[in-house]
C-alpha cells in the first residue's frame, strides 16, 4: 500500500525546484551598480546612494519565504553527518535535474530506498519552514 500524500507536496517540491533560480534572481538584485552617478549632487541622495539601494532590493514576498524556507532546510541538512551526500542528491534530482531518483541513488552509492527516504526528509523540512506542516 503506498504512503498517501500531503496537498502541499507538488508545491514544496516546485518550491526546492525553483530555488537555484530564485537564489541567482537575489544575487542579481543585490548586486551594486558600478556606475558614476552625475550630477551637480552626485553622491548625496537618490541614485547616488548605492549601498542603500542595494540593501533595499528583495524578492516579492512570497518568493522570498519560498527561497528562505529552503535556505533554512539546507542549512539544517549541512549539519547532520551526512548532510553533504544528503544535499548532493537533492542537487542532482532536484536543482541540476540530470538523475532521476533511482539514478542520483546509483551514482552515490545508496539504495534507492535510502535516497528516497532523503529527498522525503528534505522536502518534509523545507515544508516545516514554510509552515505547511
Amino acid at each position: 500500500m503506498s504512503k498517501p500524500r500531503y496537498r502541499w507536496w507538488g508545491y514544496v517540491r516546485s518550491v526546492v525546484r525553483a530555488y537555484p533560480e530564485l537564489r541567482q534572481e537575489l544575487e542579481s538584485l543585490r548586486q551594486q551598480s558600478v556606475t558614476a552617478a552625475y550630477g551637480p549632487l552626485s553622491g548625496r541622495s537618490g541614485e547616488g546612494r548605492p549601498a542603500e539601494q542595494t540593501a533595499m532590493k528583495l524578492l516579492p514576498p512570497q518568493s522570498q519565504r519560498e527561497f528562505d524556507a529552503v535556505e533554512a532546510a539546507v542549512r539544517d541538512t549541512e549539519r547532520l553527518p551526512d548532510g553533504g551526500e544528503r544535499l548532493a542528491l537533492v542537487r542532482l534530482v532536484f536543482w541540476a535535474q540530470t538523475h532521476t531518483l533511482e539514478g542520483a541513488a546509483q551514482k552515490l552509492h545508496i539504495s534507492y530506498r535510502t535516497a528516497r527516504r532523503r529527498v522525503n526528509a528534505f522536502l518534509m523540512l523545507t515544508a516545516a519552514k514554510l509552515g505547511l506542516t
